[in-house]
């Protein structure tokens, strides 16, 4: 959220994660109030934009309780996950009497029986806090699921569990990421690659898949051919069912039966041959053709007979809403006045 605007209202910045592990603006949106009707307003025209392309698969925010409310009546059917660094840092804040630094909170518990675990030897060292263990278990401990590893792996969250891509894009514009900057990084991704990647085992995927989503396997691959010990951890499938991409316990199991990677391995999102972004042309004023709606409509249902049963009922409550919604006659809001002389102004008069 942001407020530094002409307007000085809220705004609300929509942020994306491309192939390239880049960020892309999806829209800003001006709100009246931080408030609960204002947000649903605001996600019902987001979703306008998802109609066809599929609901996003997991948002991120931080902790506001209003907009989390409109979101999960918006988006019921997308994954919905809490700042990792937003909840260490209030945390942090709230209990600096007793912290050193926020990390001696339990975010990274990778499976819940550490959770609960960690969970009771905090609550035991603690014991002679309580408003501590209060603001912690009224606080964040009823959406441990929206945080904690244990759960927020099992959402396929591409590694963005925290809400930096927004404020680093704050500083950029909704033309910074355009239809012919995606199309120059597709074909620089299929130019380049490394050394490393010029083997028997990456060669179906090489050029066909982002490096990004490459190096984050290769990790997995070296990981894979470490010496295997009783010690290792069992799979928890975090890391595919969180990134889209095999981890290392499938590496080595296709190693040892001598068998490659292949395209389907890996989550579309990671595929080089996706088309532009559909969310692009719409940011830059230029709707995915066929034009007409005839043709348009055709090409609706035929996208709506491929969706999973949960997109299908998104897209058939959002297409009922746009079929009912009343005509509204948009205005800019009013600037806001500010102390001092305007932007823009001469030098002041003389005496």
């Amino acid at each position: 959220m942001n407020k530094i605007n002409k307007f000085r209202m809220p705004m609300l910045h929509v942020v994306g994660m491309t192939p390239f592990n880049s960020t892309s603006t999806v829209c800003f949106i001006f709100l009246k109030e931080e408030k609960e009707v204002h947000y649903i307003w605001a996600l019902r025209q987001l979703h306008t934009i998802f109609v066809v392309m599929g609901l996003p698969c997991t948002i991120t925010t931080d902790r506001e309780l209003a907009l989390m409310n409109a979101l999960e009546q918006i988006f019921s059917t997308s994954a919905h996950l809490l700042c990792v660094w937003h909840i260490q840092k209030n945390v942090t804040v709230n209990c600096k009497s007793a912290f050193i630094n926020g990390d001696e909170w339990i975010c990274r518990s990778e499976t819940s029986e550490v959770h609960a675990q960690r969970l009771g030897e905090f609550s035991t060292k603690y014991a002679t806090k309580p408003t501590i263990l209060e603001y912690i278990c009224t606080t964040w401990t009823p959406y441990k699921e929206r945080f904690i590893s244990a759960w927020a792996n099992q959402c396929l969250h591409f590694g963005n569990v925290n809400t930096s891509r927004v404020e680093g894009a704050h500083s950029t514009t909704v033309k910074s990421y355009l239809k012919k900057e995606f199309e120059a990084k597709l074909s620089a991704e299929r130019m380049r690659v490394y050394y490393y990647y010029d083997i028997p085992f990456y060669r179906e995927v090489v050029k066909r898949v982002s490096l990004f989503a490459l190096n984050e396997v290769h990790k997995q691959l070296v990981i894979a051919k470490r010496p295997s010990t009783e010690a290792d951890p069992l799979c928890t499938s975090g890391f595919s069912a969180s990134m889209g991409l095999p981890c290392a316990h499938t590496i080595r199991a296709k190693l040892a039966t001598n068998q490659i990677l292949h395209l389907e391995d890996f989550h579309f999102h990671w595929k080089l041959t996706n088309p532009t972004p559909a969310t692009i042309l719409i940011l830059l004023g230029e709707p995915p053709k066929p034009a007409t709606l005839e043709l348009l409509l055709a090409s609706i249902n035929v996208t709506y007979q491929q969706l999973a049963p949960h997109q299908q009922q998104a897209t058939h409550s959002q297409l009922s809403q746009l079929s009912s919604q009343t005509k509204e006659v948009s205005t800019s809001p009013a600037v806001a006045r500010t102390r001092g002389r305007p932007q823009g102004s001469s030098n002041r008069e003389g005496p």
